[in-house]
């Protein structure tokens, strides 16, 4: 099922008014955190690993379960899975004993390379708030050309506030006739807090959406507007964002594909002329450390320097080429474990990402130069990757964004 059906399937729950469903929809989310050089492998292998899945189900005639998957520009990979109930979640597996057997003999050996290219990874339930979604007519069952998504950890003592005031976002976006849609899900079992799935048409469209102050004082008059925008705010202890383009793909038989939400939005530029020196660094694409603590880490720049990591860990600071305005340009920011391998043969505990132009002409360069060059070669979805050593030990990676979408 894609993420037509998925919408479609949700207006048929709530379509521009609010109607509650006989049974919570309950969801269950597993984020994968891709190291930025092996996330074309991640996605080759979990592909393959879903067809695999799915073909052994089919010859067996057990239904495969519905999957969707987002794709996030910090290399976060988010899968899920709809359920009718919590209840669901504890009973036992409705697939036969015998076919059990097969898939964790065929199935399950993918999981170790899987999870070498991988940073980090965990699980998550989240449920729809069914009374709040808002899906603005003409909007059902089509494919979003954006996807913004909000996480917003709002304080215990105050979620009954804030579920009062996103029922009145609710009410306002319907009162408003706001083209962008809504998605609240509130995350049971992870970090908690609220995911705010906003969609619509295009990435300019959803870039106009106004604020939620905005959109109440013009729903319900400044002073009642501004009352609620601080309410909701006062409930609210710290908030992320992450958004993009989406697109359908991968090679899945359902079709599901990865919901690519990465800006990756890097230019083809500086194309050298005959008789000029090759460009090689074109600015920097990415800042990986390590830490024995990245979870404690994360939150004292979180809390000190105000960076603010995506569901993945990762922060990605955007940024507008100078001769391409139009295009936007992203660098990474993240603290791995310290145990991760990424960074190896390294004993630095950090590395720089670079962005190329050509990675083939620049490594070819370098191996002229007698610079230590890997002769692992990534290319996939974000573009193609490679890796040198500098002279004091330093793994350097450099990237060759792909061609802006």
């Amino acid at each position: 099922m894609n993420l037509v059906l998925w919408l479609s399937a949700l207006s048929t729950l709530f379509s521009t008014a609010p109607v509650k469903p006989a049974r919570p929809l309950i969801w269950t989310v597993h984020v994968d955190r891709a190291a930025p050089g092996d996330a074309g492998e991640f996605e080759k292998l979990h592909d393959a690993q879903t067809t695999l899945s799915d073909k052994i189900l089919r010859e067996h005639q057990v239904p495969a379960p519905s999957t969707y998957k987002i794709r996030l520009s910090d290399f976060t990979y988010i899968t899920l899975r709809p359920r009718k109930s919590f209840a669901e979640l504890d009973g036992p597996s409705k697939t036969p004993t015998d076919v059990q057997k097969i898939l964790a003999e065929r199935v399950d050996p993918l999981d170790e390379a899987i999870h070498a290219t991988l940073i980090d990874h965990f699980n998550q339930i989240w449920q729809l708030d069914g009374d709040d979604v808002w899906v603005p007519p003409g909007r059902e069952g089509k494919i979003p050309g954006s996807l913004h998504i909000r996480s917003e950890w709002v304080k215990p003592s105050k979620l009954q506030a804030y579920g009062d005031v996103l029922g009145k976002l609710r009410e306002a976006l319907e009162k408003t006739k706001t083209p962008v849609g809504l998605l609240p899900f509130y995350v049971w079992y992870g970090e908690g807090g609220y995911r705010l799935v906003w969609f619509g048409e295009s990435r300019e469209q959803l870039a106009r959406l106004k604020s939620p102050e905005q959109i109440f004082v013009e729903a319900f008059g400044k002073d009642e507007g501004r009352e609620l925008a601080k309410t909701w705010r006062d409930c609210v202890s710290r908030v992320a964002d992450s958004d993009g383009e989406p697109r359908l793909g991968g090679g899945d038989p359902s079709g599901a594909g990865w919901i690519d939400a990465a800006r990756l939005a890097p230019s083809d530029r500086h194309r050298s002329r005959k008789g000029e020196m090759m460009k090689r660094v074109t600015g920097i694409g990415g800042i990986f450390f390590k830490s024995k603590d990245h979870k404690g880490l994360q939150a004292w720049y979180r809390e000190h320097l105000g960076i603010e990591p995506g569901p993945g860990g990762s922060v990605a600071f955007e940024w507008r080429d100078k001769e391409k305005p139009d295009e936007v340009g992203m660098t990474v920011w993240s603290v791995f474990p310290s145990t991760t391998k990424y960074l190896d043969p390294s004993s630095a505990p950090f590395m720089v990402n670079y962005r190329v132009e050509n990675l083939a002409a620049v490594l070819e360069a370098l191996r002229a130069e007698g610079v230590t060059v890997d002769e692992k070669v990534d290319e996939s979805e974000y573009g193609k990757f490679g890796w040198v050593m500098d002279p004091d030990g330093n793994r350097i990676e450099l990237w060759e964004p792909p061609p802006a979408r």
